[in-house]
């Protein structure tokens, strides 16, 4: 399974790129339409992104999802709006990121 890891503020993130969820404390998105499709069946309670149409987010699985299969479509005041949806949900912290 390919793995990219980082270390950063606060510990270490990683992407994973899997056909499943792993367990970890980790975020998992899952992006694409394809995507989406294959994990329907997922029990999740993701809501609405605020003024960002089909991204969802459920705090207590962990989970974003977009219809986007690669960040490089997100536009810039979308990657905002997902940041600070991520920071308020303790992701990581946006004011160490922002000054780095």
């Amino acid at each position: 399974m390919p793995t990219l890891s980082a270390t950063g503020h606060g510990g270490s993130c990683a992407c994973l790129i899997a056909p499943e969820l792993v367990n970890t404390t980790a975020w998992h998105w899952i992006g694409g339409m394809d995507n989406l499709r294959r994990f329907s069946a997922l029990q999740h309670r993701a809501q609405p992104l605020a003024d960002s149409p089909g991204v969802s987010i459920d705090p207590e699985r962990r989970l974003l999802l977009t219809p986007y299969p690669d960040y490089r479509q997100l536009s810039n005041a979308l990657v905002s709006r997902i940041r600070s949806a991520l920071a308020r949900r303790e992701f990581y912290d946006l004011k160490f990121r922002s000054s780095q």
